[in-house]
């Protein structure tokens, strides 16, 4: 098969997967607009805030600030895609991540979920999907997607769990002081891995795919260049 063919081949395999992440997302928000999960949530819910609210306050209360490690993650992502001048990975990342946060806004806006009744602590807002388990998962497996599989770095499987690992933490953090249901959480992750998939997916054609390349060599010689001498 030769590059053309497979470029080709690999863009179709990866539309394909983000459509699938994205008919999943769209089950599980129908399922959240007509109520069919909300007894398993309730349960999942009042489960794991139980189990917490039996911590010492000063231990619980931390993961009301799980949005910290989402920032610093996406800071380093940036400066270091720059650092190795991966412009092309620069520029899906920064959309990736902007894309997130705008849709799970949007979706969050038009479903307008109501908090759960049993939480540590007081926030407004509505729940579905969840702000935190998108962009931790578009901040943090998306970095992994571009250093390690659109960048030039060699894929280990070990590096995506290290990165994941935090992800996870702070997503169910959210059910665990009762700001979210699970589905919530689930709903997220979806629509991460959507726009995740197929974001550098679409920079990848040919067309864009030059288009950004001439957009980061621009900026290297004008911009990026002056902070290197």
């Amino acid at each position: 098969m030769n590059k053309p063919s497979f470029e080709k081949f690999y863009r179709d395999r990866n539309f394909i997967l983000a459509l699938s992440f994205a008919v999943s997302f769209s089950i599980l928000t129908l399922l959240v607009v007509y109520s069919v999960a909300e007894s398993i949530d309730v349960l999942t819910q009042e489960f794991l805030v139980g189990y917490a609210d039996n911590l010492p306050e000063n231990v619980s209360i931390i993961f009301v600030y799980t949005n910290i490690p989402i920032y610093l993650t996406f800071v380093i992502g940036i400066f270091f895609l720059i650092k190795e001048k991966y412009y092309d990975e620069l520029f899906a990342y920064t959309s990736i991540v902007t894309v997130s946060f705008f849709s799970y806004q949007f979706f969050k806006l038009a479903i307008s979920r109501v908090r759960p009744a049993l939480f540590l602590f007081y926030r407004s807002g509505f729940t579905y999907p969840s702000g935190h388990a998108t962009m931790s998962f578009t901040v943090i497996v998306g970095l992994y997607v571009m250093y390690f599989i659109y960048g030039k770095m060699e894929r280990n499987i070990s590096y995506l769990l290290v990165l994941s690992t935090p992800a996870v933490i702070i997503t169910y953090s959210r059910v665990f002081i009762g700001f979210h249901y699970m589905t919530d959480i689930i709903g997220g992750y979806l629509l991460a891995a959507t726009i995740v998939v197929l974001i550098p997916n679409i920079y990848r054609h040919p067309v864009i795919g030059k288009k950004i390349e001439t957009l980061g060599y621009l900026l290297e010689k004008h911009i990026f260049s002056r902070f290197r001498r």
